[in-house]
């Protein structure tokens, strides 16, 4: 754990209770999670490990899902991730700093097809497949700019 010593991380989401119930709130609004990166760059600059550990789904089939429940699982899983991370990248950028770590936790189904993560899964397990690319390619990005910036993707089997 040493080597964690002195850095700053901030980690996203909770499993229950109170935090989850912030955590969902704070990255269902975009300008909530702007201000709190300035908030971040006030205080520390930049954080240099950034976790994405917020996420959720809902049971229902596609046919008896709302637009808005659609909607309230793209802005947490998919769109919270890109917002929090373009923005520790911009500020790390702005601080010329050039290492740091970017961790997406996803579940099983964003890498499993609909029969295996179970039916009423089903645009869950999309956007959880949309965390998945969008991990791969932010790694692609990051390796190609040859800087110690680095985004990996954390599954529970």
């Amino acid at each position: 754990m040493e080597q964690w010593r002195g850095k700053y991380a901030l980690v996203t989401g909770a499993s229950a209770g109170i935090g989850f119930t912030i955590a969902e709130g704070l990255l269902h609004n975009e300008e909530e999670i702007l201000a709190l990166f300035k908030e971040i760059q006030t205080e520390f600059r930049h954080a240099d490990i950034l976790v994405n550990n917020a996420g959720g789904g809902d049971y229902g089939t596609l046919t008896h899902q709302s637009t808005a429940d659609w909607g309230k699982r793209l802005d947490l899983n998919v769109l919270s991730t890109a917002i929090c991370t373009r923005e520790a990248l911009n500020l790390l950028e702005k601080n010329h700093f050039e290492e740091a770590n970017i961790i997406n936790i996803n579940s099983v189904a964003g890498h499993e097809n609909i029969a295996v993560t179970g039916p009423g899964f089903n645009f869950c397990s999309g956007t959880k497949h949309m965390l998945t690319a969008l991990t791969k390619a932010l790694h692609t990005e990051l390796v190609q700019k040859k800087n110690e910036i680095r985004a990996t993707l954390r599954s529970p089997v």
